[in-house]
């Protein structure tokens, strides 16, 4: 731990193309840099990587930025987690194999994020869930479902999510940050909620009972184990019509804080963990992923499936960067600016064993204790990879991305 600091920063002007944000944003430069950072601290003091992050990693609840959010999971679980599912301690027998790790840390959830929801329910039970979440893929529309069919006991099957339009859908100021889960995610919660109250508070006149008798499951309300009436028999019943409709709102607002550095505390610290074993090629510089593990802090996995998927894609996302993502310039000009040219990641360059941890401790602040997550197994890719590198033939590389010209370069010069 180190108390003071001063930093100093340079912003360069070039003439290459504008940059814009990347996954991971902010975060995965100089992630790269620190990470490789411990392992060459290690090499000069001839001490283990594994235990030298051990002794000096960040505790639950420690300060990472002051005025800011505490850590909020265990940087060593998940660390020893992936150590023991590479088998850390057992050395590579093959020559010009060898094992690295990794661990980092971003700020999660965007900088003062405002995010409102919609859960209408009609007459026949059916369930409209209203949200400014874009579905890009990430599958935000199928999760944000399940937090709403587990609040109002409802299957899933009767669930149907908006079209998106900005005339009626509540306000949401970006999907970005990982930050749908817990930040749309728990005005969401609230939205249903707030349905769950009205549709008890229709159910106890219609059943002349007190609403904290009753609750929901399966679509009926219960009255003591036994269900006594549908959803839609309650809205009917209580309106007198099939035209009548229960609307819930929720609405989520972090809060602004002057002793943080952005004017709002981290809405929570997403994290990832990596290991490696790679196998280079001595005379091509090639290097051979055979096995990569990912260890992934999602506080409680609303849908573990489009967890995993999220954190593979990260760590796919991850080895484009540290393996071929390159963009080339010549006399001022860009060469390869279209994706005929440029290198991305293909299924022949997924690593042969390929696994992601998840990790549930139900330490988040969104529904159900969940975390966001999709950038954080990105962050180590890069500075694991590297670290295996050198222990497998002894070339430190400090430039990205490690491609083999580089690789078989920088062998011939330490030979």
């Amino acid at each position: 731990k180190i108390p003071y600091a001063n930093v100093e920063a340079y912003g360069v002007y070039t003439n290459t193309v504008p940059a814009g944000a990347f996954r991971g944003f902010g975060a995965l430069q100089v992630t790269w840099a620190y990470e490789s950072q411990m392992d060459m601290i290690t090499e000069s003091l001839v001490l283990d990587p594994l235990e030298f992050r051990l002794k000096n990693l960040l505790k639950k609840g420690d300060v990472y930025t002051v005025g800011d959010t505490p850590v909020d999971c265990d940087l060593k679980e998940g660390l020893m987690k992936v150590a023991d599912a590479i088998k850390w301690k057992e050395k590579s027998k093959k020559p010009n194999r060898a094992k690295g790790i990794s661990c980092c840390i971003k700020d999660a959830g965007g900088t003062y994020k405002v995010a409102g929801a919609t859960v209408k329910m009609s007459s026949d039970g059916s369930v409209v869930l209203l949200t400014g979440t874009v579905e890009i893929g990430q599958g935000p529309r199928t999760a944000l479902s399940q937090v709403v069919a587990e609040e109002l006991s409802v299957p899933m099957d009767q669930i149907g999510v908006a079209q998106l339009d900005t005339d009626v859908t509540p306000y949401d100021i970006s999907t970005s940050a990982s930050s749908s889960m817990v930040v749309m995610g728990t005005a969401v919660l609230r939205a249903a909620q707030d349905a769950k109250k009205q549709l008890l508070q229709c159910a106890a006149k219609v059943l002349k009972q007190k609403a904290s008798n009753l609750r929901l499951g399966n679509g009926h309300v219960v009255v003591g184990e036994r269900p006594v009436i549908s959803f839609s028999k309650v809205i009917v019943d209580f309106f007198g019509s099939k035209a009548g409709e229960i609307i819930g709102k929720g609405l989520y607002k972090d809060n602004r804080n002057a002793k943080a550095v952005l004017g709002s505390t981290t809405t929570f610290w997403e994290v990832g963990w990596g290991g490696v074993e790679v196998e280079v090629d001595p005379d091509t510089g090639v290097i051979r992923l055979l096995n990569y593990v990912s260890a992934c802090d999602a506080g409680k996995a609303i849908n573990p499936e489009q967890c995993i998927g999220q954190d593979e894609g990260a760590v796919m996302f991850g080895i484009g960067h540290t393996l071929m993502e390159e963009m080339i310039y010549e006399d001022g000009q860009l060469l390869n600016g279209n994706l005929v040219d440029y290198s991305v990641p293909r299924f022949d360059d997924v690593p042969d064993k390929f696994d992601t941890i998840l990790i549930e401790n139900g330490n988040g602040p969104g529904p159900f204790g969940s975390k966001g997550i999709g950038e954080g197994g990105l962050l180590p890719v890069a500075s694991a990879v590297a670290n295996a590198v050198s222990r497998a033939v002894g070339v430190r590389i400090q430039e990205l991305p490690l491609t083999p010209p580089k690789i078989w370069r920088a062998l011939q010069a330490k030979s």
